[in-house]
């Protein structure tokens, strides 16, 4: 995930992350009040989609346990966008990082967290 820097006189009305993952280019930020997703080179108005995110099966790697997730995007109610991918955020019984959330490493679970957060849509990037 990296920052998009615009330069001063435009970071008022335009900001926003991108990250590519596997061949996928994803870019979120804000323009001009309203937020915007862009996938696989389509703008998308980020109130019109859904995005869920599952977990799957899990999976042992070096006696740890990990699990894939499986990220949905609609738009409109159509699915447009549809991947599974590795989780490799653990779970610790007494975790040292109580305030990392996983959020924090799963771009597609931050995505969608702000979108079933109004406040967060409301905020993010203003």
């Amino acid at each position: 995930m990296a920052f998009i820097d615009v330069g001063k006189e435009r970071s008022k009305k335009f900001s926003g992350f991108y990250s590519n993952i596997d061949d996928d280019l994803i870019v979120f930020y804000r323009n001009c009040g309203r937020l915007y997703l862009q996938l696989t080179n389509i703008l998308y108005d980020f109130d019109e989609l859904s995005i869920s995110v599952l977990r799957k099966e899990s999976f042992v790697k070096n006696r740890e346990i990990f699990w894939t997730r499986e990220v949905i995007i609609s738009f409109r109610n159509r699915d447009i966008y549809n991947r599974i991918y590795n989780n490799f955020c653990q779970e610790f019984e007494d975790d040292p990082t109580p305030f990392v959330e996983e959020e924090h490493f799963d771009f597609y679970l931050f995505l969608k967290s702000v979108s079933m957060d109004s406040y967060r849509k409301r905020s993010f990037f203003s």
